[in-house]
């Protein structure tokens, strides 16, 4: 079965299930940014996250949970250029 395809469809909810661990370890770069910073997670704001993986849920509450719900706006999903604008306006 040379070429053989594999279909599998599942629920958001195992899909986050089964990707939580590389989730979590996203927040691990933002941790590190902020030590090196020597900023603290209460004076973050605003928050802007460029990417597809930042459209799923999971993601958005482990950024929630990782600022305690600090930040007044949350923009995800947007383009590089897009993200760059909003990152020079605040």
């Amino acid at each position: 079965m040379f070429g053989a395809k594999l279909l599998q469809i599942i629920t958001l909810a195992r899909f986050e299930e089964l990707n939580v661990n590389f989730f979590r370890k996203c927040m691990e770069p933002m941790e590190k940014g902020l030590r090196n910073a020597k900023m603290g997670k209460s004076i973050v704001h605003d928050v802007v996250v460029v990417g597809r993986s930042t459209k799923i849920p999971k993601v958005q509450q482990l950024m929630q949970d990782f600022f305690n719900g600090n930040f007044t706006e949350y923009y995800a999903g947007l383009g590089f250029s897009n993200a760059n604008i909003i990152t020079a306006l605040t």
